[in-house]
């Protein structure tokens, strides 16, 4: 048995869509996060657990305390005679140690240069931060100098969110918590898409595709990094990654994006049994595949209630559903109804899960005569199907879309005409009566495209486009 890292889920181990951190700080009642709240199914459980904003840090599963971490830097223009750098670390020194060993100063950096003598520490606890930048505490070291100083915390990535605007765009949410000069890097699936800086929270350029911009938030040191992906496509659905470095620190986030696409399930359309026999029918998951079936609930709707004698659905793993129909009299049809449980899919308009529902049919055959029988042509396999029913199959391979279909149906023969609709002359059709026999009618393949040209666009010609091209 595989069993996935704590957060990640699936069969290929994912990280799960719902650590999209949620505004309901109380996961639907199930526990109280102080910050942010994240929820998820699993084995018919909801799971939830909590996060720190940027700035924060944990100290228990659902509280946080402010993060006491901060870089000084002191500048000291010196009026008189430069010191050298011995006598600048030893006054800094004097200097940290008078704020205590509890605020655990660590880099201690000294510079000096042209009467100017350059400080940074990084120290822990906000009171030994404040205490540093006190010009008095600088001046009775050092003298009468003049003295700059500032603190900036160090840095910190929150949670990052994602939202589809109305289908129009992937939003993406990256709060940071640090200094005025960041480097930020966007990546998906572990590819970089973007890159950009920010200085002093603002930022706003992009491409055609991708815009990013920044805008500061409610407390000092706070800025929220958004990255939008105009036009998204369903390739666009992945891992993102917000990754930020300042001041020779590096700190990132990620986030699952799934698409915002309603719940899709995949069915066999067409079933031809003989008269009494059993059928299956699988109705699974078309878009969820990594996720279990006991997130979601079945509901099997079949019409006419006496064409058959009983029924029983067993689960898939990790695929969706199987019913079983016994003793399969005449023509049925099925519907798959498929519930999905709150937070096993994010989607930002249908809180308590997806409804989605597909149906099949099952032609009952009560005479071999009276059917066109299995067959391999146009690059597709046909199964069994009654006179005036269609087979639906998937497309051939090399091309995409609902499936193509084909009917079955009477073609009356005389000795002197030909078929009443034209048939492809390798096709092999069942024998049955001199005057009629059912055969295969021409396959229609318009719900079919090639891959190819799945995602071809549209250039608009232009005289200077036409110039270049009988240029060359």
């Amino acid at each position: 048995i595989c069993v996935c890292d704590q957060g990640y889920h699936g069969t290929l181990c994912q990280y799960h869509y719902t650590t999209i951190p949620s505004s309901d700080q109380t996961c639907g009642r199930l526990l109280r996060c102080q910050h942010n709240c994240h929820l998820r199914v699993e084995w018919q459980v909801k799971l939830v657990f909590c996060s720190c904003s940027a700035g924060y840090v944990s100290i228990n599963t659902t509280h946080c305390v402010a993060l006491e971490d901060w870089d000084v830097t002191v500048r000291l223009e010196m009026p008189g005679e430069p010191l050298n750098t011995e006598e600048a670390i030893n006054k800094t020194l004097e200097v940290v140690s008078t704020i205590g060993e509890a605020a655990q100063a660590s880099n201690i950096s000294v510079n000096t240069r042209a009467g100017v003598v350059q400080v940074e520490v990084s120290v822990v606890g906000t009171e030994a931060a404040h205490l540093l930048t006190s010009d008095t505490l600088w001046q009775r070291e050092f003298g009468a100098v003049k003295v700059t100083t500032s603190r900036i915390p160090r840095l910190s990535v929150g949670p990052v969110s994602a939202e589809w605007a109305s289908g129009s765009a992937l939003a993406l949410t990256c709060p940071v918590y640090g200094g005025s000069n960041l480097k930020v890097r966007w990546y998906k699936d572990d590819t970089l898409v973007y890159s950009h800086s920010v200085h002093a929270c603002w930022s706003e350029e992009g491409t055609w595709r991708v815009k990013v911009m920044a805008k500061k938030g409610s407390a000092d040191h706070e800025c929220t990094i958004m990255m939008w992906i105009l036009q998204p496509q369903v390739e666009d659905r992945g891992t993102y990654v917000c990754q930020v470095a300042d001041r020779g620190y590096l700190d990132s986030q990620m986030v699952r994006a799934g698409s915002n696409q309603s719940l899709q399930l995949d069915i066999t359309r067409v079933i031809t049994v003989t008269q009494g026999e059993d059928v299956e029918i699988e109705c699974t998951t078309k878009n969820r595949a990594w996720a279990d079936p006991h997130h979601y609930t079945v509901h099997w709707l079949l019409h006419p209630a006496h064409a058959y004698t009983h029924t029983s659905s067993t689960p898939i793993h990790r695929r969706g559903f199987t019913l079983t129909i016994f003793n399969v009299t005449r023509s049925v049809t099925v519907t798959c109804i498929m519930v999905e449980e709150q937070g096993v899919m994010w989607t930002p308009v249908d809180v308590d899960g997806e409804v989605a529902n597909t149906s099949a049919v099952v032609h009952v055959v009560t005479s071999p005569a009276l059917a066109c029988h299995n067959d391999f042509a146009y690059g597709v396999t046909w199964s069994l199907t009654p006179v005036h029913e269609r087979d639906e199959v998937p497309c051939p391979k090399g091309y995409q879309g609902s499936g193509a279909t084909r009917y079955c149906r009477i073609l009356s023969e005389h000795p002197d005409s030909s078929p009443s609709v034209w048939q492809d002359p390798t096709l092999t059709t069942p024998s049955g009566s001199s005057h009629s026999q059912p055969s295969w009618d021409i396959p229609e393949f318009s719900e079919c495209i090639y891959q190819p040209l799945k995602y071809t666009t549209t250039v608009r010609w232009t005289p200077s486009i036409i110039f270049l091209l009988l240029s060359k």
